[in-house]
C-alpha cells in the first residue's frame, strides 16, 4: 500500500475517533449537568493553554464539601487556601473535606496544583494541570430530605398517569437565625427510560418550621413498565436531592 493512502486512512481515522470523543463527552456533560448543579465559567487561558475555571457551589450552614459535590479528579495533587468571613485557612488535598462552613456567607477557596505538569504514569502523556478558583456559597438554610419514609398516594405503575396521584416526603428543615421559612417553586423531575413524571408542591408556598415537616406534591407523567427511575428534588437556588427510587417500576 502506497504511503500517502496509508497516511490518508490515518488521517481519516484521527478524525472520526476525535469526533466520537466530542460527541460522547457532550452527552456527559448533558446528563451531569442534570444531576447535579456545577456552575462551571471558564475565565482564561493561562500561558500553558489549560483552562482556569471558577466554580459556584451551593451548601448549606454547618456542611462539608463532598468529594460529589466538588468532582475535582486527582484532588489530592492540589493544595488550597479558603477566605472568607473570619475564615483564612489553608491545607492540602483531601483535607478539605473535613473544613466546616459553620455560618453562612461566600467563601473563596484557591487551588493550586502542587505540579504543575501531570506525569505520574509511566508512558503517559505531560499535560497541565490547571488552578481552580471556587466561590462557595453557605446558605442560612437546611433541608434534609428523609426519602427512605416517602410515600404514594396510589403505587406508581408503568404505562399509567399518574395525574391526581400525590407523593409525600418528611423534611427535616433547620435555620441559621432558628427561623420558620417560606419556599415556593419547588418541584420534581424524573430521570428513567422514557418517563415523564414530574411534580410540584400541592401548595405553592409552603412554611417549614425548625424539626419535622411534610412536603406533598402533586403528580403528573408517565413511566416506563419494567425500569428503574430517580427523583430530582430542585429547591432554594436550584440546589438539588436526588432520591433513587428502589423498586422496579411495574404494569
Amino acid at each position: 500500500m502506497r504511503p500517502k493512502i496509508i497516511k490518508m486512512i490515518y488521517r481519516n481515522q484521527l478524525i472520526i475517533s476525535v469526533c466520537l470523543l466530542f460527541f460522547s463527552s457532550f452527552l456527559y456533560a448533558e446528563n451531569y449537568e442534570k444531576i447535579e448543579k456545577r456552575v462551571i465559567e471558564y475565565t482564561y487561558l493561562n500561558h500553558s493553554g489549560a483552562l482556569n475555571e471558577k466554580i459556584r457551589l451551593f451548601i448549606s450552614f454547618g456542611d462539608s464539601l463532598t468529594k460529589e459535590k466538588l468532582s475535582i479528579a486527582r484532588i489530592n495533587e492540589y493544595s488550597w487556601d479558603i477566605k472568607g468571613g473570619n475564615i483564612n485557612k489553608s491545607g492540602k488535598g483531601e483535607e478539605i473535606f473535613s473544613f466546616v462552613f459553620e455560618n453562612p456567607g461566600q467563601y473563596n477557596i484557591s487551588l493550586t496544583p502542587s505540579n504543575p505538569v501531570h506525569d505520574n504514569h509511566v508512558g503517559s502523556c505531560n499535560h497541565a494541570v490547571e488552578s481552580k478558583q471556587l466561590e462557595i456559597i453557605v446558605l442560612s438554610t437546611k433541608i434534609e430530605f428523609l426519602f427512605d419514609q416517602s410515600s404514594f398516594s396510589n403505587p406508581l405503575k408503568g404505562g399509567v398517569d399518574v395525574s391526581g396521584n400525590t407523593m409525600s416526603i418528611p423534611v427535616v428543615f433547620s435555620s441559621f437565625d432558628k427561623n420558620v421559612a417560606q419556599i415556593e417553586g419547588l418541584k420534581i423531575v424524573t430521570s428513567g427510560v422514557n418517563t415523564t413524571i414530574e411534580g410540584e408542591l400541592k401548595n405553592q408556598k409552603v412554611t417549614l418550621n425548625p424539626g419535622l415537616n411534610t412536603l406533598i406534591f402533586n403528580l403528573k407523567g408517565v413511566a416506563t413498565p419494567e425500569t428503574y427511575i430517580m427523583f430530582d428534588f430542585y429547591y432554594q437556588d436550584d440546589l438539588i436531592e436526588t432520591y433513587y427510587y428502589p423498586y422496579k417500576i411495574n404494569k
